[in-house]
């Protein structure tokens, strides 16, 4: 015989969250605008699906699926080559 008298409480699983897509993820970040070049104003692109792979190898820290690189090499020369606008 049960020594209590309260029920015990059913175990409900969690909801299993939904993964958003890459434009669902830049938009929570970066809204409407869209990172650029500072040195020579050239809109940054996304990378390829293996590169962002490979980037998310080298740092396991990483959770989103995009990255965005210049168009240009103005990367070599100015460390903070990136901006939003």
């Amino acid at each position: 015989m049960p020594t209590s008298k309260k029920p015990r409480k059913q175990h409900t699983p969690k909801p299993k969250q939904k993964r958003l897509t890459i434009e669902q993820q830049i938009k929570m970040i970066y809204g409407d605008k869209k990172p650029y070049c500072v040195v020579c104003d050239k809109d940054a692109v996304l990378a390829k699906r293996e590169e962002v792979e490979a980037y998310k190898k080298v740092d396991t820290t990483y959770q989103l699926d995009f990255v965005f690189v210049p168009d240009c090499d103005c990367w070599l020369t100015e460390p903070n080559w990136m901006e939003v606008r």
